[in-house]
Protein backbone atom coordinates (compact mmCIF):
# COMPACT_ATOMS: atom_id res chain seq x y z
CA UNK A 1 0.00 0.00 0.00
CA UNK A 2 1.45 3.63 -0.96
CA UNK A 3 1.35 6.44 1.08
CA UNK A 4 1.22 10.28 -0.43
CA UNK A 5 1.97 13.02 1.86
CA UNK A 6 2.88 16.47 1.56
CA UNK A 7 6.03 17.94 2.18
CA UNK A 8 6.36 21.72 1.84
CA UNK A 9 5.47 22.13 -2.01
CA UNK A 10 6.15 18.58 -2.88
CA UNK A 11 4.73 15.34 -2.57
CA UNK A 12 6.31 12.05 -0.86
CA UNK A 13 5.53 9.18 -2.26
CA UNK A 14 6.70 5.67 -0.25
CA UNK A 15 5.62 2.26 -1.82
CA UNK A 16 5.89 -0.79 0.49
CA UNK A 17 4.64 -4.24 -0.45
CA UNK A 18 6.21 -7.63 0.35
CA UNK A 19 8.64 -6.25 2.76
CA UNK A 20 10.16 -3.99 0.31
CA UNK A 21 9.85 -0.06 1.10
CA UNK A 22 10.75 2.39 -1.35
CA UNK A 23 10.26 6.40 -1.30
CA UNK A 24 10.61 9.46 -3.32
CA UNK A 25 9.34 13.45 -3.41
CA UNK A 26 7.67 14.17 -6.69
CA UNK A 27 6.62 18.06 -7.51
CA UNK A 28 2.44 16.93 -7.73
CA UNK A 29 0.44 14.65 -6.03
CA UNK A 30 -0.44 12.80 -9.18
CA UNK A 31 2.92 12.21 -10.14
CA UNK A 32 3.73 11.03 -6.82
CA UNK A 33 0.59 8.53 -7.13
CA UNK A 34 1.66 7.41 -10.33
CA UNK A 35 5.07 6.80 -9.15
CA UNK A 36 4.07 4.80 -6.24
CA UNK A 37 1.70 2.58 -8.17
CA UNK A 38 4.38 1.95 -11.05
CA UNK A 39 6.65 1.11 -8.22
CA UNK A 40 3.60 -1.55 -6.47
CA UNK A 41 3.43 -3.41 -10.05
CA UNK A 42 7.37 -3.90 -10.20
CA UNK A 43 7.17 -5.36 -6.82
CA UNK A 44 4.38 -7.40 -7.72
CA UNK A 45 6.45 -8.46 -10.97
CA UNK A 46 9.15 -9.99 -8.93
CA UNK A 47 11.34 -6.93 -9.76
CA UNK A 48 12.97 -5.47 -6.30
CA UNK A 49 12.67 -1.97 -5.46
CA UNK A 50 15.93 -1.56 -4.55
CA UNK A 51 18.56 -4.78 -5.08
CA UNK A 52 19.98 -5.14 -1.05
CA UNK A 53 22.49 -7.45 -2.35
CA UNK A 54 24.22 -5.20 -5.09
CA UNK A 55 23.39 -1.86 -3.67
CA UNK A 56 25.95 -0.82 -0.87
CA UNK A 57 26.17 2.34 1.14
CA UNK A 58 29.44 3.36 -0.34
CA UNK A 59 27.74 3.61 -3.83
CA UNK A 60 24.93 5.51 -2.26
CA UNK A 61 27.43 8.54 -1.13
CA UNK A 62 28.55 8.57 -4.45
CA UNK A 63 25.48 8.69 -5.80
CA UNK A 64 24.79 11.42 -3.42
CA UNK A 65 27.83 13.33 -3.91
CA UNK A 66 27.64 13.12 -7.75
CA UNK A 67 23.92 14.34 -7.43
CA UNK A 68 24.61 17.34 -5.12
CA UNK A 69 28.16 18.07 -7.79
CA UNK A 70 25.40 18.37 -10.59
CA UNK A 71 23.11 20.62 -8.43
CA UNK A 72 25.75 23.17 -7.72
CA UNK A 73 25.86 22.42 -3.98
CA UNK A 74 29.00 20.78 -3.97
CA UNK A 75 29.50 18.36 -0.92
CA UNK A 76 32.64 19.08 1.03
CA UNK A 77 34.83 16.20 1.33
CA UNK A 78 34.22 16.09 5.82
CA UNK A 79 30.99 16.50 6.92
CA UNK A 80 32.28 19.03 9.67
CA UNK A 81 34.44 21.34 7.22
CA UNK A 82 33.38 24.95 7.01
Amino acid sequence: MASILPAGSRWRAQARKRGQSIAKTLKTKGAAEAWAREKEVEIDKGQNAVDATTVTVGDLVKEYREMRDESDRAVKTKSNEY
